[in-house]
């Protein structure tokens, strides 16, 4: 798969040189098309370097994040408009930035710079970059349908997986649909198709008469890959992002919803027989809720409680980016199992467990207290600007169906934060997401208190 990728990727390139010159006029005259290409990118399974070392590995996403920032960061160089800049959503990024150069700083091993830079990379510079190249309509209409195409295409190619037994391993058969990941990347098939479920949504609730009808065909497929995923984590984010979505479009209409998709989810679980993958996985769900979790879900508890425990002996600034796998085995205890197995057409496998599978607790252990209360703040503050412009835009179909989008995107981002983290080929497409979230955030006007005159 390795030598056929370079082989796609090379002819590309060979085949794509001649029209270099009118690439980069399309390029600089909208970057919104880097954004494009990037997302495109994330569907190609290339990284650097073996996927269960440690360290960072360059997926063929970065190099279209690279060029999204070269586009982007000449364009301010050379653009007088500085309005963008001038927007309170960049304070969020600069308050980051500092928290990561001080834990950089004050790490108390050697610095981790490769670390820095990654994280830089992810929650500051490729959002910042997405929010700068999103100048008009035209352009969100372009990424959300670039994120729609990348969900529906890896989505069919899950439910082949799913349907003829050649995805990666659960059980005894190899049924989770992983697309074109691989086994270790094992949830990225379930992020793409849950973020292309959400443009999907926004499309069917605040579209023209057109857009809803694709939006809702859309829909109604992609929950086919989602469910075959196996992905409890994503299964969670996105019933909570479809309620946000729901209630904020419509509260009536919403929970009348809400009500007759819970009802059908109950009887579709109560269909299928005890022994069948999707009900096995549900209640391992439930299991985990009411007191009794498998292995992997103890696992992670362990996890969490090691990140806990670094963070109580380094509070303010933590032990730095991309250093809790060398603090892990300290905290985690002897009798933990820093491993898990995984199975896909490359092979049955055992890889190293390198994160506490929490970004929240992972920014706590290695970024203190300031980088986890920037980290915090930075996606509350989106948050609370996403239902505003939600309410805001109730006149503004086209302003309205962005801004569903962009609520959705970021309660999905919130919510599988709190169990799982960036890892692997969908680790640019969240950054991006990010940025596209900052884009309908910097709409949002903050209400500033006018001087009570004294008299």
């Amino acid at each position: 798969m390795r030598e056929l990728t370079l082989f796609v990727v090379a002819a590309t390139a060979i085949v794509c040189f001649p029209l270099l010159p009118r690439i980069i006029r399309v390029f600089w005259r909208r970057p919104a098309w880097a954004i494009v290409l990037t997302i495109v990118l994330v569907a190609i399974p290339f990284r650097s370097g073996s996927a269960s070392q440690p360290g960072t590995h360059v997926t063929l996403a970065d190099l279209g994040a690279v060029i999204l920032v070269g586009c982007t960061g000449l364009r301010l160089m050379f653009d007088r408009d500085r309005r963008p800049l001038q927007s309170w959503v960049v304070l969020p990024l600069v308050a980051l930035t500092a928290a990561l150069v001080l834990s950089t700083v004050f790490a108390p091993g050697p610095s981790q710079i490769g670390g820095a830079v990654r994280y830089l990379e992810i929650f500051v510079v490729v959002p910042f970059c997405a929010y700068i190249a999103v100048r008009d309509a035209r352009d969100k209409e372009l990424v959300m349908r670039a994120v729609l195409g990348l969900g529906i295409f890896e989505g069919m190619i899950g439910v082949y997986q799913y349907l003829t037994g050649t995805g990666a391993g659960f059980g005894t058969a190899r049924v989770r649909a992983i697309g074109t990941f691989g086994a270790y990347d094992i949830i990225a098939l379930s992020k793409v198709v849950a973020y292309a479920l959400i443009v999907a949504l926004a499309w069917t609730m605040a579209g023209d008469q057109r857009r809803r009808r694709v939006g809702a065909l859309c829909a109604v497929f992609l929950v086919a890959p989602l469910a075959m995923s196996l992905s409890r984590g994503s299964w969670v984010g996105a019933i909570v992002a479809i309620v946000v979505m729901l209630l904020a479009w419509d509260v009536r209409r919403g929970l009348a919803i809400v009500a007759v998709g819970t009802t059908m989810f109950a009887l579709a679980i109560a269909l299928q027989g005890p022994n069948s993958t999707e009900r096995k996985r549900v209640d391992t769900l439930v299991g985990a809720v009411s007191g009794s979790p498998d292995n992997s879900v103890r696992n992670r508890y362990v996890l969490w409680s090691a990140a806990f425990g670094i963070w109580e002996d380094h509070p303010i600034t933590g032990t730095g980016p991309k250093t809790f796998a060398d603090y892990k085995s300290s905290y985690a205890g002897l009798n933990f199992s820093d491993s898990s197995a995984v199975s896909d057409s490359s092979g049955f496998r055992v890889v190293q467990l390198l994160t506490p599978h929490s970004l929240y607790m992972l920014v706590l252990a290695e970024l203190g207290a300031l980088g986890a209360f920037a980290f915090v703040l930075f996606v509350v503050s989106l948050l609370v600007a996403s239902l505003r412009s939600v309410r805001a835009s109730s006149a503004i179909p086209d302003r309205r169906c962005y801004a569903l989008f962009a609520l959705g995107t970021i309660v999905f981002f919130a919510v599988t934060s709190v169990y799982g983290d960036l890892g692997g080929p969908t680790t640019v497409l969240e950054a991006l997401l990010l940025g596209l979230v900052l884009v309908d955030a910097a709409h949002v006007a903050v209400p500033v208190r006018e001087p009570v005159a004294v008299h």
